[in-house]
């Protein structure tokens, strides 16, 4: 769908991605477009989900996300391979964002992991890749970040650090025999928080685990495809006394466990 033909519906009830007063005050007014649309990509993908940092791969920045099952998570920058691949070169040579590549030797190129540049790191631009696009002329191309190389349809994120509110820095990594990052965790606790129950920090976070334990996903696809789902589910429930329990009803409902009870 072209921007000149987009009619927007209207908004939902709101949810929120922190963004940096920097980036009003300080840093838009020096962003081109590619920029500031992969910047705010990026935010989404980190802030948005209480993270420091995210796996991104190049398809999902153009082509957006979409589930197994066809639900569309978002639609990407609206921007071409080539000028998302120019946005995150500049973003890096501003020092405005980290890129760190990820590589394994049975999956090759990963999706690049993002965050964005905290005041006191240190940090290098994107390094560019010697691959060349099939097809070219010999000695006809110059060289593309090794992002472009990267056509990873599903995420295999390990999720380096968390953000448990979305103004604190990042947690230490934790994983467990489960592969829970602590990620998980925070995102409970914070749900917690916003639907009243503080009073069951710890039991909540075990019942989320317990419903993760008894199912084949990883943490990531647990809880963009339920945990999330089954939060907005319960957000928009304002008759809804207990939203704790109902939350959890609705999260092991979607996950067809309604027989699973805390451990």
């Amino acid at each position: 769908m072209s921007a000149a033909s987009f009619t927007f519906g209207g908004w939902d009830t709101p949810n929120f991605t922190m963004i940096p007063d920097q980036f009003f005050d300080e840093v838009m007014s020096h962003l081109s477009e590619a920029e500031l649309r992969v910047l705010l990509y990026i935010m989404r993908r980190t802030f948005g989900f209480k993270k420091a940092q995210d796996n991104i791969s190049l398809s999902q920045m153009v082509d957006g996300i979409t589930t197994h099952d066809g639900q569309v998570l978002d639609r990407g920058c609206g921007l071409s391979k080539s000028a998302v691949a120019k946005g995150l070169k500049l973003l890096s040579e501003k020092r405005i964002i980290i890129a760190t590549r990820n590589q394994s030797r049975e999956k090759g190129n990963l999706p690049t992991t993002y965050s964005l540049h905290y005041a006191g790191e240190t940090t290098a631009p994107l390094p560019l890749s010697t691959r060349k696009t099939r097809g070219c002329p010999p000695g006809g191309q110059g060289l593309v970040h090794e992002t472009d190389t990267q056509e990873t349809e599903q995420q295999e994120t390990e999720k380096q650090g968390q953000f448990e509110h979305s103004n604190d820095h990042p947690h230490e990594k934790i994983v467990d025999n489960l592969g829970i990052t602590g990620y998980l965790d925070n995102l409970i606790v914070d749900i917690s928080r916003e639907f009243g129950d503080t009073a069951h920090l710890a039991s909540n976070c075990k019942q989320a685990r317990n419903i993760f334990a008894a199912l084949d996903l990883g943490e990531e696809v647990f809880v963009e495809q339920y945990v999330y789902q089954a939060r907005q589910k319960t957000k928009h429930q304002a008759k809804v006394r207990n939203k704790m329990a109902y939350f959890f009803a609705t999260l092991r409902e979607m996950c067809g466990l309604e027989d699973v009870k805390e451990a």
